[in-house]
């Protein structure tokens, strides 16, 4: 039987030997061939649907053996007799001609076979690369998703090859004809204000088309693009065609066409019963009725996706492409057919009068400026918006060559408004403006988007927000400067201050935390983004940003009148009363600001030096003997560095906050048992956060609470990792540790959650069900009476529980139990910024 077995298993191995041979393998190549030869001579036009379904077998039955063709061992002579006969231009004949979706499929599995067979004789054959194009054109408008995806995956295929092998870029791109100086050669298209010519790049255009598409089409597109844009600086030709083309514009006008398609009016409202735990207990509900569109719909997460993934195609076209010309090129087109045509005018017919412009302005900005980190186009989008005067000693101009020139020239007359008088300049009104308007609307959505915004800037370009939307001075090199003694004097005012408006039952493990999360953020912004590195026009533009940490980079003071800080403070005031989200949003723009390395603490957050007053002068005021032992002079240093100031001029957030909580010891007279009321929602939200951190495996790693909010405006947000703790003040010297609550926590609190915590923004935990007697409490009304005078003071805003009176500012109990737990954050925090910026920048003097 084994005999038999090896003799009957040797006959068929070789049977299939023999069948396998290269003259076999051609035999039966060649058969397939004849018919498909014998099908391109019919009558394809009038086939019906049986035959077009064996037409169909047989272009699959070719794309098959040139699969077994090229696995096979060499010689291919089937891939051979291909090129020799021109197999494929029957292909493309009966595929242009059938119009049919199924048989176009089959023949461009045929091509993709043949460009991936290896054999260079076809990437490098015109006659290949131009049958294919024909038939591109003449098929691309009558196939369904699946072949359009097909084509398009194969046409990256190719510009990934021609990527590896530049020597064949002039099969698939030719310039017909040279332009002239007067451009007669060359029709020029004034809808697209460049010169379109399809012809010269066919297999460029068909994946222009395909860009702005979502998915797996518009990834291919781009990346295939994106190569082209590649070999621009090995092709003198290339380069030149790319900037007199037209493909610069069509960028910037689909860029356009995008955000067109985004709503003008936008709602970030969250539906009632997809309420985030930390706004369902507030009255968040009932001021949000609108008829926007939701910034949680399908319809506009999808278009938001699109027309950012659209803007990151800009931004690593500009990466990759080492052409400074055709760079200079897109830039010219970006500034002025997106950002002067179309994204400025919707800054400037914004309002806030209707349901929703300003909010959708302000938040599409955001996600642009979240979504881009390269300088160019970050340098150009914020000059430009925030209206910075161009300064060439701190950026120097590029020099431009003749074309970019006269193409630059030829879009700003096509551009220009025929009257003078519709002419819109950012000088006047300006995205400065915008922002500082919308931080004081009533429309708590249009503050909360502004103040989102302004954290986004100052988290990542923060270069282009000093000196223009911040009003700064100089910092003085010759000053005091802030002592290790008076940071911890301060430390512990703003403890005391965070113990007394919620109590001090976990405000050691919050701290810990918060101070994870303020040192990650800080270290961030010192070794410096991207957009870091560009150089603004601005007092602090030239060479202020560093790619290491280093301790001297305070360069400037925050001026106490300026708008914008002013407006701040004003919102800081009546933080029990604002809504949740805004206050949220509200102090993470102001942690935001604390957190720029470059701006001094001294004045808003820290006192300044000067108002520090000692009872012994004589300690404070004497000069170390220069004529002493080293050691000496170091003791003395060491010891007037850590004394304590008997008093200073208290900071103006450290005097709001104490003005807040002067409010909350007035609330404990009239709301029986608060402490209860406050340990209560502390626990509430720590449980809250406890489940969701289950539900993420116990993942060791939190998410910075500055990082996270942007779920309240529909953002996803994006875990930090876990950092090492930073070393203690007291390791600096031997004045006493950091102070913190005096009793030991019987329950750990954690800030209160943002809403992104839960997957989707979905709360995951509802709210306890509360009895009839909790729920008259919780929703009795508080009533703050303040006008325009006492938001210039710092006196205490008068209120009382009693019936709501119209025009007042009030709210629920239940919603100022919120917004006291999240002040106590914010506190804490502030404490954790000081401890920080003293640790890794130094701004403090320790010796």
């Amino acid at each position: 039987m084994d005999i038999w077995s090896r003799l009957v298993g040797g006959s068929g191995s070789q049977k299939q030997a023999n069948s396998n041979d290269p003259q076999s393998r051609l035999h039966r190549f060649k058969r397939a061939c004849n018919q498909l030869q014998a099908w391109s001579k019919s009558s394809l036009s009038a086939i019906d649907g049986q035959q077009a379904e064996q037409l169909r077998l047989c272009v699959r039955r070719l794309g098959s053996l040139i699969h077994e063709e090229s696995r096979a061992p060499a010689p291919h002579v089937c891939l051979t007799y291909i090129l020799q006969s021109r197999i494929y231009v029957a292909v493309a004949q009966i595929a242009a001609t059938t119009r049919n979706d199924r048989i176009i499929r089959e023949a461009m599995a045929v091509f993709s076979a043949l460009v991936d067979s290896g054999e260079e004789g076809f990437l490098s054959n015109p006659a290949f690369a131009k049958t294919l194009m024909v038939m591109l054109k003449k098929v691309m408008t009558l196939v369904g998703p699946d072949t359009e995806a097909e084509i398009i995956e194969l046409l990256f295929g190719i510009s990934a090859k021609i990527r590896i092998q530049p020597r064949i870029l002039p099969v698939w791109f030719r310039v017909s004809a040279r332009l002239e100086t007067n451009g007669t050669n060359r029709k020029e298209n004034k809808n697209f204000m460049g010169l379109a010519q399809k012809d010269d790049f066919p297999l460029c255009y068909y994946l222009m088309d395909q860009v702005h598409h979502d998915g797996r089409v518009g990834d291919f597109a781009r990346t295939g693009l994106l190569y082209i844009f590649e070999l621009a600086s090995g092709s003198e030709e290339l380069e030149e065609w790319l900037i007199e083309s037209d493909l610069p514009t069509l960028m910037a006008t689909g860029l356009g066409a995008l955000y067109s398609r985004l709503s003008r009016e936008l709602s970030i409202a969250h539906l009632p019963d997809n309420l985030p735990i930390v706004l369902a207990r507030s009255d968040y509900t009932a001021s949000r009725q609108t008829a926007a569109d939701s910034v949680f719909s399908e319809d506009h997460e999808s278009d938001m996706h699109t027309f950012l993934s659209y803007l990151t195609f800009w931004q690593d076209v500009m990466e990759h492409c080492r052409s400074a010309e055709v760079k200079q090129t897109l830039i010219d087109h970006f500034q002025i057919l997106f950002l002067q045509q179309l994204l400025y005018p919707s800054l400037l017919q914004s309002s806030d009068t209707d349901l929703g412009s300003s909010v959708a302005v302000l938040t599409y900005l955001r996600n642009m400026l979240e979504a881009i980190n390269h300088p160019d186009l970050i340098h150009m989008i914020l000059h430009y918006l925030l209206a910075i005067p161009e300064n060439t000693k701190s950026r120097p101009r590029l020099t431009r060559s003749p074309t970019t020139t006269r193409r630059k020239a030829s879009l700003i007359l096509l551009t220009e408004p025929k009257n003078a008088d519709d002419r819109s300049d950012p000088i006047l009104f300006n995205l400065v403006d915008l922002i500082l308007n919308s931080m004081v609307s009533r429309n708590q959505e249009t503050a909360f988007s502004a103040l989102k915004l302004t954290s986004a800037i100052f988290g990542k370009h923060r270069n282009y927000a000093i000196s223009t939307l911040v009003r700064t001075s100089p910092a003085g090199t010759g000053g005091s400067q802030r002592t290790v003694g008076a940071l911890h004097l301060e430390m512990e005012e703003y403890l005391a201050l965070a113990a007394a408006i919620g109590g001090e039952d976990g405000m050691d493990e919050a701290y810990e935390s918060l101070s994870d999360d303020v040192q990650v953020s800080l270290e961030m912004r010192m070794q410096g983004s991207a957009s870091a590195t560009t150089v603004a026009s601005t007092p602090l533009a030239h060479g202020t940003m560093a790619s290491a940490p280093r301790p001297d980079v305070a360069k400037v003071h925050l001026a106490p009148n300026g708008t914008f800080f002013t407006t701040i403070v004003s919102l800081l005031k009546t933080f029990l009363s604002n809504g949740v989200d805004v206050n949220l949003a509200l102090t993470e723009t102001i942690l935001s600001l604390a957190l720029c390395p470059e701006v001094s603490l001294e004045g808003w957050l820290a006192a300044w030096p000067s108002t520090y007053s000692y009872t012994d002068q004589g300690l404070a005021n004497q000069k170390v003997d220069d004529h002493g032992s080293l050691e000496h002079q170091l003791d003395e240093k060491l010891t007037r560095a850590r004394q304590r100031p008997s008093c200073f001029g208290e900071a103006v957030l450290l005097s709001t906050l104490r003005s807040l909580q002067a409010h909350i010891a007035r609330l404990h007279h009239d709301v029986q048992g608060l402490d209860t009321l406050i340990a209560q929602r502390k626990k509430m939200f720590h449980d809250d956060d406890a489940g969701v951190m289950d539900q993420r495996e116990q993942s060791p790693v939190r998410q910075p609470r500055q990082q996270s909010e942007h779920a309240v405006a529909g953002a996803s947000s994006h875990g930090q990792r876990k950092p090492k703790q930073p070393k203690p003040l007291q390791d600096y010297s031997t004045s006493s540790p950091l102070p913190r609550s005096k009793k030991a926590a019987s329950e750990i609190f954690q800030p209160p959650p943002s809403p992104c915590d839960a997957p989707n923004g979905k709360p995951q935990h509802s709210p306890p069900p509360q009895t009839s007697l909790e729920n008259d409490i919780l929703t009795k009304r508080i009533s703050f009476h303040y006008d325009d005078a006492d938001m210039r003071t710092d006196e205490p805003l008068a209120f009382g529980i009693q019936d709501v009176i119209p025009g007042s500012n009030e709210a629920s109990l239940d919603h100022v139990l919120t917004n006291i737990v999240l002040l106590q954050e914010f506190a804490l925090e502030l404490v954790a910024v000081l401890q920080t910026r003293a640790f890794l920048l130094e701004d403090v003097l320790f010796v």
